[in-house]
């Protein structure tokens, strides 16, 4: 797994701050998921991602007034783009 945690700190510390990520943006193996999940957790305990939902995380920014989160565009994303286009399938099923 030392591999393996390498590997996404690596790719996180490329995603810009104040981004959204999932598991899908991550160049890792499909079964190597659950792995990466606990990768992902240690990280959160750090502090160096926070989690928006199931297997959706970001890069906190922090600013004079403290930590912001994400824009609406980005806490959106996983669920109305799919591999840079708009799902209109997803779109319809937003949780409000």
């Amino acid at each position: 797994m030392g591999n393996l945690s390498k590997t996404i700190q690596q790719q996180i510390q490329g995603i810009p701050d104040d981004t959204s990520f999932g598991y899908g943006e991550l160049i890792i193996p499909e079964q190597q998921y659950p792995s990466a999940a606990k990768v992902l957790e240690r990280l959160q305990q750090k502090g160096l991602i926070r989690k928006l939902s199931k297997g959706i995380f970001y890069k906190p920014k922090t600013t004079v007034f403290g930590e912001k989160r994400p824009g609406e565009e980005q806490v959106l994303k996983p669920y109305l783009y799919r591999e840079g286009a708009k799902d209109r399938l997803h779109h319809r099923h937003l949780p409000l």
